[in-house]
């Protein structure tokens, strides 16, 4: 997961106001709201439970969407799509979840 590029989103235009000390004191609070939040559903995930779903993009691209289905205990299907980038260090990272179509994190005006 990309959180600091996910804080930086988040916090929009009030991140290029925010000095360093400011920025870092955000991305901690924000890393830990996420492993408060989401920290046990994904300790209880089995992958035998997850379909990635076929790229649909351009695989050239820096940016792109993964897609995959969650199976749930009950049986239910649950969407999850992943929006990733590409790093400069060439490596890619999750920066944003949609989960049925809601967003995980929410603009900041």
């Amino acid at each position: 997961m990309d959180v600091d590029f996910a804080a930086q989103q988040v916090l929009g235009k009030y991140w290029r106001e925010a000095d360093p000390a400011q920025r870092k004191r955000f991305v901690t609070a924000f890393y830990q709201s996420l492993l408060h939040t989401y920290g046990d559903a994904l300790v209880e995930f089995t992958s035998d439970r997850l379909k990635v779903l076929p790229y649909q993009g351009d695989p050239a691209a820096d940016r792109g969407t993964v897609r995959t289905e969650i199976r749930r205990s009950n049986g239910s299907l649950v969407a999850v799509n992943y929006s990733m980038r590409k790093t400069a260090s060439g490596e890619w990272k999750a920066w944003d979840v949609v989960i049925e179509g809601n967003q995980l994190r929410e603009e900041l005006p």
